[in-house]
């Protein structure tokens, strides 16, 4: 058996043959046997670890199975997860993989130089982030990867000045003129201004239709006419910025409603807030080619946006443009109403001779009264039946549509008339619908809705349940679930509400303009000189003094 030998440089092998730079044959061989053994004993611990690994992971299935229950949130009506192990919950669903995290990691890292990174991170709005770590996450890296894909695939090209467009913003919609509104803008000054008596801010009122220019001069000289000192720089070396975002003011020829929150400002009737920024050298270097760009050219750009995308709108007059047209909810003025069709599939757990459904309408969990009488109106008895028909009458309620408020609830209940010979109407399923919807509108036309079954239905079904901690889901329609039941098991109610050309638009009304149309609180007059004696004689008693 040959010896390895070692010198400085090279390694020489020593045996009964004498010394040899080679390794001898019988040798090589026997460390091929000793390379296979080995390798054969390495990859039986792969194997073994492989195995043990899947072991482990079916453990983890199985105990994921036996964690996680399948339950449905009683408020929206969805399906949601529970782990009794940990007392948690997750909308996720634990037995499946996150497709979200499955596309991040399917996506290529690109290489790019630093000048194009940067560009994408400013077009994407990285960096207006106080704290940059948040965009090395694989949330941030995804962004980046499809805006580079989408900016190559349009053949664009990130400039300078989109940067630039991209750090002062300016969101606006130069095509249309604004509506003559009333504003109330409280200005925060810079801190360069600031004189004796701390005069922090200052309150102007504006219309939409003005400028950004005349609105800076409205500054310059309520702050002259305040504090008796002038400022001598010039007015375009200050810029207006909204308060809480990244959104500036900076063209002077610009009208203020043509910035978009300001717009939905005035409409709102929330005042306004502006810091008056002064704006540097370099600032103002960076801005040359921004602020350049007048009212009618930022038009002009927009009408060769339109133009290149080929859609055909850049053809399309305003004029040619149909408005969208409603009915407003407090034009109707006839009483509320709905038709009752029919019932499919209902639940037959519950027996009894007769059907009807009951119509409610609830505010604010509170069943309507009208002239301090409840109204629960109801359709004609019907007999007992999987498929059960409703003759063709409407329910009419004593309320005029426009005087509904617009979070009425219109709650239907189905009941039955017990077989046991007494007069009682017990509860089947039931479902409560919006009378407006999250667009506005009014609920019109024929609706198939899908019931919630009651608790008696419940322990119908499964006798387990109401007993022990097991308990039925409550079904309280006065304040309950607003929706329909998703599994479609208790019963589908055919209803039919009026019909309308238009859409009926129910315009809701802000907490500003609320606080604006309730009226003023009244003040309380002073008391009297000699109650006002009473007073501090009492406020001034000690009360341990008998």
């Amino acid at each position: 058996m040959a010896t390895a030998v070692y010198d400085d440089k090279r390694t020489y092998y020593y045996g009964a043959g004498g010394t040899s730079w080679v390794l001898p044959a019988e040798s090589f061989a026997a460390f091929e046997a000793n390379q296979d053994a080995a390798i054969s004993a390495q990859t039986f611990e792969e194997d073994e670890a492989k195995e043990d690994a899947a072991a482990e992971e079916v453990a983890a299935d199985d105990a994921a199975n036996e964690q996680w229950v399948v339950r449905l949130h009683p408020d929206s009506g969805q399906i949601f997860y529970h782990s009794h192990v940990d007392n948690t919950s997750s909308w996720n669903n634990p037995y499946e993989e996150d497709d979200f995290n499955a596309v991040i990691r399917s996506v290529e890292d690109t290489q790019m130089d630093e000048g194009e990174v940067a560009a994408l991170e400013d077009l994407s709005g990285f960096n207006l982030s106080l704290d940059r770590n948040v965009f090395q996450s694989e949330e941030a890296q995804l962004t980046r990867s499809r805006l580079s894909k989408w900016v190559a695939g349009s053949n664009l090209e990130v400039t300078a000045e989109d940067g630039i467009r991209i750090k002062w913003a300016e969101y606006v919609d130069v095509m249309h003129d604004p509506q003559d509104l009333p504003l109330n803008v409280n200005v925060i000054l810079p801190r360069n201004w600031a004189i004796t008596g701390d005069l922090e801010s200052i309150d102007v009122s504006l219309k939409l239709s003005d400028t950004m220019a005349f609105m800076l001069d409205m500054v310059f000289a309520r702050f002259t006419a305040v504090t008796g000192k002038t400022i001598e720089e010039a007015r375009d070396r200050y810029a207006f910025k909204l308060v809480g975002f990244m959104d500036y003011l900076l063209h002077s020829d610009f009208k203020l409603g043509h910035h978009d929150y300001v717009a939905a400002a005035a409409r709102k009737h929330v005042q306004l807030k502006l810091y008056l920024v002064r704006l540097s050298d370099a600032d103002l270097m960076d801005l040359g080619p921004v602020l350049a760009t007048s009212l009618e050219e930022a038009r002009e750009a927009e009408r060769q946006k339109v133009a290149v995308d080929g859609d055909g709108w850049g053809e399309l007059e305003p004029e040619s443009l149909p408005m969208q047209q409603f009915i407003a909810f407090n034009e109707i003025r006839w009483p509320f109403r709905v038709l009752v069709q029919g019932v499919q599939d209902c639940p037959d757990h519950l027996p009894g001779t007769h059907l009807h459904v009951e119509v409610a309408l609830y505010n604010n969990g509170k069943l309507l009264h009208h002239s301090n009488q409840p109204t629960v109106m109801s359709t004609v008895p019907v007999s007992f039946s999987k498929e059960p028909r409703w003759p063709a009458q409407w329910i009419s309620f004593p309320f005029e549509v426009a005087n509904l408020p617009h979070s009425t609830r219109i709650a239907f209940s189905l009941k039955r008339k017990s077989d046991d010979g007494v007069d009682k109407k017990l509860f089947i399923a039931g479902a409560a619908l919006p009378l407006v919807d999250y667009r506005g509108h009014l609920v019109a036309g024929k609706r198939e809705v899908n019931l919630w079954p009651h608790q008696d239905l419940q322990c119908a079904r499964d006798p387990k349940l109401g007993k022990g901690e097991n308990m039925p889901r409550n079904l309280n329609l006065a304040t309950g679930t607003l929706a329909e039941d998703p599994m479609g098991a208790s019963g589908v109610l055919q209803i039919e509400f009026d019909s309308y050309s238009l859409p009926v638009y129910a315009e809701q009304t802000t907490l500003n303009e609320t606080k604006l149309l309730a009226p003023p609180a009244q003040e309380t007059p002073p008391p009297a000189a000699s109650e006002a004696r009473k007073i501090e004689a009492i406020a001034n008693t000690d009360p341990l003094t008998p």
